[in-house]
């Protein structure tokens, strides 16, 4: 069961992240692209330790990242 006030967090991570380049997203976590990977089937994919990441799963690793850092913690 949510909390009413953690999923106001998580609507106004959400739209932060959203905002956020494919390059800040891999910054935020701390991910290098394999060498010399581009984007792959469409500009929101790349490659990272041989693995295709979409731009959807950044957002998403990126906002429990920063929900989990929320300086009260979820409630």
């Amino acid at each position: 069961m949510s909390h009413p006030v953690n999923d106001m967090i998580l609507d106004q991570i959400g739209d932060d992240v959203a905002e956020l380049t494919t390059n800040e997203l891999m910054f935020e976590l701390g991910l290098k692209p394999d060498i010399g990977s581009g984007p792959l089937f469409s500009k929101d994919s790349i490659v990272i330790d041989s693995v295709i990441v979409t731009r959807d799963e950044l957002e998403e690793r990126v906002g429990t990242k920063r929900f989990e850092e929320w300086p009260d913690g979820p409630f």
